[in-house]
């Protein structure tokens, strides 16, 4: 992290073969086990941190065709969880809303209970269910809502990231041959 409110996430890669997915359609995106690890890392990161994100890869093993592969494949999963992730938030909205209409509609019916000559359980039923569709809209729009923004945060600087490559270090070697002996063994 530097003065800028950026930060770093570090990525170590010690078989480059399981960074893309074997499954793409039209461009190539990187696995699930991949972005599993980047979605846990950015979760350290602090929200005001994220808008210039970079993740430093760590590998001896890209070559520079692979890296302009890679960092697209990062791109483009990301991009494609950016438009998943506001898609969501579309239908969050439609059922919240609808959820706030439906517990007003039920209210009303209990207000008008009153009128209508109700029996107090069928106005207490009434009651009831209309609080429980309105607190479920208040839930989605107040509680879900949030998890999501932050969540469009995060993928948004995920999927605007600088990517950068580096050497791996010592322990990262040390990890790679011993992996390697296990393949060979």
């Amino acid at each position: 992290m530097d003065k800028t409110k950026s930060s770093t996430i570090h990525l170590t890669v010690i078989r480059n073969d399981d960074f893309l997915s074997p499954y793409w359609a039209d461009r190539p995106v990187i696995s699930g086990e991949a972005a599993s690890i980047l979605d846990n890392l950015i979760q350290t990161v602090p929200q005001n941190n994220l808008k210039h994100l970079q993740i430093d890869i760590a590998s001896d093993g890209i070559d520079a065709k692979e890296k302009g592969i890679y960092r697209e494949a990062i791109h483009y999963y990301y991009e494609n969880e950016l438009k998943n992730i506001q898609r969501k938030r579309r239908k969050n909205v439609e059922s919240g809303l609808t959820m706030l209409a439906i517990g007003a509609g039920i209210l009303t019916l209990h207000a008008l209970g009153d009128y209508l000559g109700l029996r107090p359980v069928t106005s207490e039923i009434l009651d009831i269910a209309g609080w429980v569709f309105i607190w479920q809209a208040v839930t989605q729009f107040g509680i879900e809502r949030h998890k999501m923004n932050l969540d469009r945060v995060r993928i948004r600087a995920l999927a605007n990231a600088k990517i950068v490559y580096s050497k791996l270090d010592s322990q990262a070697r040390k990890v790679m041959r011993e992996e390697n002996k296990k393949r060979e063994q």
